[in-house]
């Protein structure tokens, strides 16, 4: 009786075993760059579609420029998309690591800063799935702000946290 009980549970066990499947690790190596000089990367984010998005800062020297970056890759690696973002003679920087967050739509936000002659404003962009710009706003006034880290509220508004 014990030996036929051992038994069942080995094959229960062998069955339950040899029904698992499992998926190769993917591996890929995609380089940006897109500037002669700085370009930082700050969050990455599994898309729905088991693709990558993330978001860089980085600036072109001679016409001295900051802007951010809004990618996207497929799962193989390669660029679905490659979004810029800034205005010329501004510069534009993402708040911290982590800033880039999805959104209940499909879509990105982030939080960050621009800098230009006429002050420093926290900065709140929005993203669609495709990588277009739905919305930028501005809070602050010449004072030093910026967005440090955003969430999407329960209501389909948008939470920031940041600096004054």
């Amino acid at each position: 009786m014990q030996q036929r009980r051992f038994l069942w549970q080995a094959l229960l066990v062998s069955a339950c075993l040899f029904s698992l499947t499992t998926e190769a690790q993917q591996n890929f190596d995609t380089i940006f760059h897109r500037s002669t000089y700085n370009e930082l990367p700050f969050s990455i984010h599994q898309a729905p579609d088991s693709g990558y998005v993330f978001i860089t800062s980085g600036n072109d020297y001679p016409i001295n420029t900051y802007w951010i970056e809004f990618n996207k890759l497929n799962k193989n690696g390669t660029i679905a998309f490659q979004k810029l973002f800034g205005y010329l003679g501004s510069y534009c920087y993402v708040g911290s690591s982590g800033s880039l967050k999805p959104t209940y739509d499909g879509g990105w936000i982030y939080g960050g800063s621009i800098a230009s002659v006429t002050g420093n404003a926290a900065m709140a962009v929005k993203y669609n799935a495709v990588g277009d710009t739905e919305f930028v706003k501005f809070f602050g006034d010449t004072a030093d702000n910026t967005f440090y880290d955003c969430i999407q509220s329960s209501d389909s508004g948008f939470v920031f946290v940041g600096d004054h």
